[in-house]
């Protein structure tokens, strides 16, 4: 052995402190990059869960903020009722209210009086009614077909109102099974509970249906709740030259000229004022139509960033509840939630 090879102990002691300080270097190292990693994992999940609950703190407020909407609605109809005996599109509550700001987030209330179109649910009549009055059902659908006929052709939309008259018809029987028993009263049909279900059938497009201005398409006269009975102060030209064959584009002109007039009929019978309205025509108009309204659709809107609510519901004013299942609400004074619906972002028809 040279003496090279040979080490002293001191040395080999040296070496190995060496080698030692080396894995302890590695080591240190190693749990040093373990604990920035655990403590960026920390403050990710940290962040990532402030988000969430700033994000659903902001979501909550944007819905109640939405509630809040529809109490509005409540209030000013009524309000309404309160200050007026008739409705017209000049209540308060008919205009476009104007966008308010509460708490940075944007809230816009939108009310249309659902008592100025006709009730596709009209072709499903009441037993009890049907009953109490000896009428069949056939005998309460058929002037209701004819209304809806005359208001869809006065439109003057790509929509063959014979065939739109046979779905419906076809819709609403469609459940005639017999789950009563041959005994009970005969079906009168299922209801419909959107409007969107009209979209179910190859003669009605979504242009038709949903078009971009308010008496222009289906929506602005078809609804799937009302009285039966329509308002001569809010209805549009269309819905009024459906309510009779004697009905003409002039004799409706002047009525809604006379209720701008007016600022809206107190009563049926000063439609006798109006040029062009016969006896026969005012007896029957007498028997379809009214001057207040009882539904109501309510569309609100709360905005806040990239959060958004909207909501549509119908609402009924006063009188007896209308057998529209299921509530979803209860009676709250005297208006009544017959239908809601609730979406998040932006929410297309």
């Amino acid at each position: 052995m040279t003496q090279a090879e040979v080490k002293s102990p001191g040395l080999m002691i040296i070496e190995t402190r060496q080698r030692g300080s080396g894995v302890a270097l590695i080591l240190v190292v190693f749990l040093l990059a373990l604990l920035i990693v655990i403590v960026y994992s920390l403050a990710y999940s940290v962040r990532v869960d402030h988000r969430l609950a700033r994000n659903r703190a902001d979501d909550l407020q944007v819905t109640e903020i939405a509630q809040a909407g529809l109490e509005l609605a409540k209030a000013m109809l009524r309000a309404d009722r309160e200050e007026n005996t008739h409705d017209w599109l000049g209540d308060n509550w008919a205009g476009h209210l104007a966008p308010v700001k509460i708490e940075g987030i944007t809230l816009t209330v939108e009310i249309v009086d659902e008592d100025r179109k006709l009730n596709i649910n009209d072709l499903v009549p009441e037993r009890t009614e049907t009953q109490k009055k000896k009428q069949t059902v056939e005998a309460v659908r058929k002037p209701v077909r004819e209304r809806i006929a005359r208001a869809v052709q006065s439109l003057g939309l790509n929509v063959d109102a014979t065939q739109l008259l046979k779905d419906l018809q076809e819709r609403i029987d469609s459940e005639r099974a017999d789950a009563f028993g041959e005994d009970q009263s005969p079906f009168v049909g299922r209801p419909f509970h959107s409007l969107d279900e009209l979209l179910e059938f190859e003669s009605v497009k979504q242009t038709d249906l949903y078009g971009e201005g308010a008496d222009d398409d289906l929506e602005g006269i078809l609804s799937i709740a009302g009285t039966g009975m329509v308002n001569v102060n809010t209805a549009s030209k269309a819905i009024l030259l459906s309510l009779s064959d004697q009905m003409t584009g002039p004799v409706a002109d002047a009525i809604i000229y006379r209720r701008e007039d007016l600022e809206g009929f107190t009563t049926v019978n000063q439609l006798a004022e109006v040029s062009g309205i016969s006896k026969e025509l005012l007896t029957e108009l007498r028997r379809v139509m009214k001057t207040t309204s009882s539904v109501f659709s309510v569309t609100i809107r709360a905005d806040h960033g990239e959060f958004h609510r909207t909501v549509r519901c119908l609402l009924q004013r006063g009188g007896t509840r209308i057998p529209l299942k299921p509530v979803l609400a209860p009676k709250v004074d005297d208006i009544q939630v017959l239908r809601w619906r609730e979406g998040r972002g932006e929410w297309k028809r």
